[in-house]
């Protein structure tokens, strides 16, 4: 999921659902530095995990699906990315495609929303004009295997 997000880039990159933080790790370890990644975090006790693992970084305490309360001081249109392992798949469609519409508000034209999926399906409809779409063939190595959808907003 790291590789999708644009290291050379200065802007501030979004992490949402970062549960114990392996993703988090990969994104820091890519070459994202702690000062540019914010995690959004609905549980407390995750968000006190990371912040006791990754010292320094941004833990935000919110809903991933109602993120503007919580995300304030990120400006619109200025995130480079957006890496979400939320379940998007166990939620009713609108409210994915309102995560992904309130991701879009604060990211760059072009910027990647890359999401984690379980779900031989997209979680959010392909045939929407919202976002261009690619996606990684499947991981085997994970258990059980899953793959990588990148949606990017519009220029």
């Amino acid at each position: 999921m790291a590789e999708f997000v644009p290291v050379q880039s200065q802007n501030p990159v979004l992490e949402l659902g970062p549960g114990t933080g392996p993703v988090t790790k990969a994104i820091l370890e890519a070459g994202i530095s702690k000062e540019r990644l914010t995690c959004l975090e609905y549980s407390p006790d995750f968000c006190k995990h990371l912040s006791e693992k990754f010292e320094g970084l941004n833990v935000v305490q919110g809903d991933a699906y109602n993120m503007h309360p919580s995300l304030g001081h990120i400006e619109p249109n200025s995130l480079c990315a957006v890496v979400s392992s939320l379940p998007l798949i166990s939620r009713p469609m609108e409210f994915r495609l309102k995560c992904i519409r309130d991701a879009f508000a604060l990211m760059r034209p072009g910027a990647p929303f890359v999401q984690f999926s379980y779900s031989l399906a997209s979680p959010v409809s392909l045939k929407s004009k919202m976002f261009s779409w690619s996606k990684t063939g499947w991981i085997v190595k994970n258990i059980p295997p899953a793959r990588v959808w990148i949606y990017r907003k519009p220029f």
